[in-house]
């Protein structure tokens, strides 16, 4: 989704002016995106930061390789997942932080 928003919003990529160099970090997505952003968005804009950094922190694009033992183990180290939360707490928390952002950015490249 901020793939889409970018091609979106940015003339250049849309035009191939420019290239998009940042691979699957979210984080580095929603940078370039960011500025992009309509001004009634700023709202959304400060609430997908916050949901973007943390998603961003427990997950990387190989991740989708890994076993789940792995990322539990990972997560565990984080803190995501401790003696108060559990991992299948923890990632029906991703999940649905996940799904927000897709929503978000939804709304956004409707309009």
């Amino acid at each position: 989704m901020l793939r889409a928003l970018i091609w979106k919003l940015d003339a250049g990529i849309r035009q191939q002016k420019k290239t998009l160099e940042t691979g699957h970090d979210l984080r580095e997505l929603f940078q370039y995106a960011s500025p992009l952003f309509p001004s009634e968005f700023q709202h959304e804009k400060k609430l997908l930061d916050v949901q973007i950094q943390h998603v961003g922190r427990l997950w990387y694009n190989n991740m989708r390789f890994a076993s789940s033992r792995y990322v539990e183990t990972r997560w565990f180290a984080l803190g995501e997942v401790n003696r108060k939360r559990t991992m299948k707490q923890a990632t029906a928390l991703f999940f649905d932080v996940c799904g927000d952002i897709v929503s978000r950015c939804e709304v956004i490249c409707g309009k």
